[in-house]
């Protein structure tokens, strides 16, 4: 494994594939698929079944197992049960003899033939039809394949590795997905989080895919904004790490200065038409622009009234949200954001000042703060509010207990434990105010200098 850093400061680990290729997360979520994984390997398991949602890396976590294993010196064989028909599938996967059906010109070995004391990857095995899973379910048990047209079976030993973005235990309640298969595939299993759900991986890996974009287009080293950054981190992420990885190389080929803004980025993602108002500064983004409306009402519920939306006030939404829960500690807030304190001042002074709603049809809507309460729709009645705050206070107290085991490694000593952390001190320092982590319970005790004497 090694690291690299990203942007501000942040490690990433990598961890090199057989082909070449690298896996690379910061988020302890995806660090505990990881250890499994390689876990997994190591011990030579022949059976692992990995799921999660389209894009989120399934093929990687195969490759990561390969890599790990006894059996990396044979190249991995891939197969998708999704990309080919029925009548296909059977033949890439189990072989034909020479003239089995019409078209049928030379002979095939097949997939498992091809991994052979090797791993083969089978990836949306929740696609294959009842049929092929019946002749799967042959081959598990037997350690024989016999390819469509040969009476005689083939002997053959790889391990398999299943990948599917739907839920197997589902398709078996509705019969249309064999159960013996699928307790011979899900021997052990590895669920991998959503990118959503691994936020702190979100920028690291926005960074590490505009770099490689950027060197792939051969164009120069491109800054995310602040307020760029933001919406990158509210974003719903439906497909995942490929979607941002898509989204990153999107952003290098669109944008022509050394830097992408908050309105780049919404370019790239959500197609949202951009116009710029009079003033020149106010750039309001379109109210048919679902994925503004769907990042606000899951992120900030209780200031989402009205459209459209400026990218400025974009970032005072974000920071009236980290207000609420950080207790309206502005010093946390800031280091929670990674941006200065005045920027917080700002955000409440404007609120302050300004009128609730402006007279520019063009120009964003303003809502004073003492409004926001008075407006807030019920919490409790939102599921999506709810899980949102559920992970909040998760992700918090994975924070704690991890800079909790650093201090101890270290002693109690804050400066080596922001560098372990990769963490700039004085955000470090608020992030111990914030969770209540005091450094005196980490110093070693020391002596008085007395002569104890045992009793």
């Amino acid at each position: 494994m090694d690291t690299m850093l990203v942007g501000n400061n942040m490690e990433l680990k990598k961890f090199p594939l057989a082909d070449g290729g690298e896996l690379v997360c910061i988020d302890e979520a995806m660090l505990r698929v990881v250890e499994r994984a390689i876990d997994f390997a190591r011990s030579g398991v022949s059976r692992v079944m990995i799921t999660g949602g389209s894009g989120s890396g399934k093929g990687m976590v195969a490759g990561l197992i390969h890599a790990n294993s006894a059996r990396r010196i044979q190249k991995m064989v891939k197969r998708n049960c999704a990309s080919v028909s029925e009548s296909l599938l059977e033949s890439e996967l189990f072989g034909h003899a020479k003239g089995a059906f019409t078209g049928a010109y030379r002979e095939r070995q097949g997939a498992f033939r091809q991994a052979n004391n090797g791993i083969l990857f089978m990836d949306e095995v929740g696609d294959m039809s009842l049929e092929v899973q019946a002749k799967l379910l042959g081959v598990l048990d037997d350690g024989e394949v016999c390819p469509i047209g040969h009476d005689t079976p083939f002997k053959v030993n790889c391990h398999i590795i299943a990948a599917t973005n739907r839920s197997l235990e589902q398709l078996v309640a509705q019969k249309k997905f064999r159960d013996d298969l699928y307790y011979r595939l899900a021997v052990h299993k590895l669920e991998i989080p959503l990118l959503r759900d691994r936020p702190r991986d979100i920028l690291p890996l926005a960074h590490y895919f505009l770099k490689k974009a950027c060197q792939k287009l051969k164009k120069g080293p491109i800054v995310l904004e602040n307020e760029a950054e933001i919406m990158l981190m509210e974003f719903p992420w439906p497909g995942n790490v490929r979607q941002l990885g898509n989204a990153m190389e999107g952003l290098v080929f669109n944008v022509e200065t050394e830097s992408a803004s908050a309105v780049d980025v919404a370019r790239v993602l959500g197609n949202a038409e951009v116009r710029i108002c009079p003033a020149g500064h106010s750039m309001p983004i379109a109210p048919n622009n679902t994925y503004v409306e769907g990042m606000l009402r899951r992120a900030l519920p209780k200031i989402f009234s009205v459209k459209p939306l400026n990218i400025e006030h974009l970032t005072d939404l974000v920071i009236f949200r980290k207000l609420e829960i950080f207790e309206h500690n502005i010093e946390a807030v800031a280091a929670n954001l990674g941006i200065p304190s005045g920027r917080v001042r700002k955000a409440i002074t404007k609120t302050s000042n300004i009128s609730p709603r402006q007279a520019n049809s063009e120009a964003v809507s303003e809502i004073k703060a003492s409004e926001l309460n008075a407006n807030a729709p019920d919490e409790s009645s939102d599921p999506l509010i709810l899980d949102a705050l559920k992970r909040e206070e998760a992700n918090k107290d994975a924070g704690r207990k991890r800079i909790e085991k650093i201090l101890r490694q270290t002693g109690g000593d804050i400066v080596k434990a922001a560098e372990k952390l990769g963490t700039p001190l004085p955000i470090f320092q608020h992030s111990l105010k914030v969770l209540g982590i005091r450094l005196e319970n980490f110093k070693p005790k020391k002596s008085d200098g007395k002569i104890r004497l045992c009793r």
